[in-house]
C-alpha cells in the first residue's frame, strides 16, 4: 500500500484497502484498522476528497485513541490539521498539530516519533509562513531537517527545504533559496527521487 501511494496508483490502493478489510474482518486489531483508517484518509486526501479525508481521519483517531496507537493519533491529527487549512481555518489547524504532537511524544520508537513529529512540524512551519511568522517557519523546519537526518530520511529532509527556499524567496535572499535547491538536488540524486532531481 506504501508503495501504491508512492508510485501514485490509486486503483491499486483501493483493491489493497478492500483487501486490508477483507483481512481485519476476520482477524479483528484496532492498531491495525487504525492503520488501514488511516491510509484511506490519505488517498481521499490525495484525491481532493477533503469531507472524505477529514470523516476518515476522525475515524483513524477515534479508533486509535482507543487502543493507545499513538503513532496513527498523532498522523491522524496531521491530516485534520491539513484539511482545515486547506480551508483556510488556522486556528484549528494549529489546534490539530498541537494535538498531534501531543500525541506523537507518546510513540515508543524514536525512528517513529521522530518521524511523526517531523510531519507535524513542517505543517506547523506551513501555517507560520502563511501568516508570515518567518522565524517561528524557519525554526520549525531546522527541526524537521535535524529529524530527518537523523532518520536518515531524504524525503523528509527535501521537504522540510523546500519550504526553506520558499521563505528565501519571500525575502529574497537568493543565496540561501539556492544553497536550499542544491542541498535538496544532491539528496534526490543520491535517493534516486527522479522527480525532485528534476
Amino acid at each position: 500500500e506504501m508503495l501504491a501511494d508512492r508510485l501514485g496508483d490509486r486503483p491499486l490502493q483501493d483493491v489493497l484497502h478492500q483487501q486490508m478489510g477483507a483481512l481485519l474482518e476476520r482477524h479483528p486489531d484496532d492498531t491495525a484498522q487504525a492503520k488501514l483508517l488511516f491510509c484511506q484518509a490519505l488517498l481521499a486526501d490525495r484525491r481532493s476528497d477533503y469531507p472524505e479525508a477529514e470523516r476518515l481521519a476522525r475515524q483513524t483517531f477515534d479508533v486509535a485513541q482507543r487502543c493507545g496507537a499513538a503513532t496513527q493519533a498523532a498522523l491522524a491529527q496531521g491530516e485534520l490539521a491539513f484539511v482545515h487549512y486547506v480551508r483556510g481555518d488556522r486556528v484549528a489547524s494549529r489546534a490539530h498539530v498541537a494535538a498531534g504532537l501531543a500525541w506523537a511524544a507518546r510513540i515508543d520508537s524514536a525512528d517513529q516519533r521522530a518521524e511523526a513529529e517531523a510531519k507535524l512540524l513542517t505543517l506547523s512551519a506551513m501555517f507560520s509562513r502563511d501568516a508570515v511568522q518567518l522565524d517561528d517557519a524557519r525554526t520549525a523546519l531546522q527541526a524537521v531537517t535535524a529529524r530527518g537526518q537523523q532518520l536518515g530520511n531524504p524525503r523528509l529532509q527535501i521537504g522540510a527545504l523546500g519550504e526553506l527556499a520558499e521563505i528565501a524567496r519571500t525575502l529574497a535572499q537568493w543565496d540561501e533559496m539556492a544553497a536550499c535547491a542544491e542541498r535538496m538536488h544532491a539528496l534526490a540524486q543520491a535517493a534516486g527521487i527522479a522527480p525532485r532531481v528534476a
